[in-house]
């Protein structure tokens, strides 16, 4: 039997003693992982390794064949689990979702991840540290051999799946008015994407145009866009933990829209993006108008905006006006996502992944 160790490594405990798990933990850590063969594999997902009976990095790295996490600026922990996992021949694979060396200027996190940055430079010295490196695409993987100098064997494509027992179309009652909600949800780190011009040039015809048309973000809050639609612009605050993002605000915001947006500036950063927001809306059966990326490219069921205001507006004057659009598109969206991007249909390549790493690992030469 294989033994896996997911550290969650995004996460934060709270002072009620509550751990919000991060999106991004869950996309690449827990989710593949809690659906290995239960007979070959013995996974154990944690944020803290220590809080065990294995107290030190060498008892962990002993144990475990295996320590999956994603991308980390700790390098107090990291040293101590190299060295351990060096010594006791345990496998170290990281999760890169991310070009951390092209956040854009207008991004919240760019201070932390800025080229020159410590936090930067810690990222990059772990993954170029480790033996087995996994991403979401073909463009990442590709930017991240000529980035950081990695044989392309050591760069593994995994692409993120949706499980529909979390995102669970059955908890979405959807709202019966005249109102039309134009819905967008995402991190602050979206705001350069949220106000590209193309798209707020579409909106605010769309806005002027149709009376009962209103636009939520949810995850931000933007002042300016209350100031010049007013009530007809609404915001959420989010959920920092994914699990009640997925159980209770999901729902709601489901309930709610009409149309959702996933706006990308076709930019490397953007292109080095994974398509999940298309998984998320289409379980909703909600029909998304996305940017013409490649990402999106790759998905059946959603309607691909140049970068042009005027086909920005195309799309959003196509679903407004048709009810029975808006219903086909989150319908053929919904079943293809059901049909090629269920985690339980695709678990084979992540089982396939740790064996291999498994089988050529030093501590079983004979």
């Amino acid at each position: 039997m294989i033994k896996i160790l997911g550290w969650k490594t995004h996460g934060k405990w709270l002072k009620n003693d509550k751990y919000q798990t991060h999106g991004v933990d869950y996309a690449r850590i827990i989710n593949p992982l809690q659906h290995l063969d239960k007979e070959k594999f013995e996974v154990t997902i944690t944020d803290d390794p220590f809080n065990d009976k294995l107290k030190t990095w060498d008892e962990i790295t002993k144990y475990y064949d295996i320590v999956y996490f994603s991308y980390m600026d700790g390098i107090i922990d990291f040293v101590n689990l190299g060295l351990m996992s060096e010594k006791n021949n345990c496998e170290l694979v990281v999760d890169l979702d991310d070009a951390l060396d092209m956040v854009p200027k207008g991004s919240n996190v760019y201070q932390a991840f800025h080229p020159g940055s410590e936090q930067l430079y810690i990222c990059e010295c772990i993954i170029q540290e480790v033996k087995h490196v996994t991403t979401t695409n073909m463009f990442l993987k590709r930017h991240m051999v000529e980035w950081l100098g990695l044989a392309h064997n050591k760069v593994k494509c995994l692409p993120n799946y949706i499980d529909f027992n979390m995102y669970d179309y059955k908890k979405i009652n959807k709202k019966k008015s005249d109102k039309i909600v134009i819905q967008f949800f995402g991190t602050s780190t979206h705001v350069v994407d949220i106000l590209w011009a193309p798209l707020m040039v579409a909106m605010e015809r769309i806005m002027s145009e149709y009376k009962n048309v209103y636009f939520d973000t949810c995850g931000m809050f933007l002042p300016h866009l209350k100031s010049r639609w007013g009530y007809r612009y609404t915001f959420h605050l989010g959920k920092p933990d994914v699990y009640e993002w997925a159980d209770k605000l999901w729902p709601e915001l489901m309930s709610e829209a009409d149309i959702c947006l996933a706006p990308l500036q076709p930019t490397d950063f953007s292109k080095c993006k994974s398509g999940i927001k298309f998984l998320e809306v289409s379980a909703g059966k909600c029909p998304l108008i996305a940017s013409n990326i490649r990402q999106y490219q790759e998905m059946e069921g959603c309607l691909l905006a140049d970068p042009t205001p005027e086909d920005w507006y195309r799309h959003l004057k196509t679903l407004i006006d048709s009810p029975e659009k808006r219903k086909e598109l989150g319908e053929q969206a919904y079943e293809y996502v059901k049909k090629y991007h269920q985690i339980q249909d695709n678990i084979q390549q992540y089982e396939d992944y740790f064996t291999t790493i498994f089988n050529n690992s030093p501590r079983n030469v004979v």
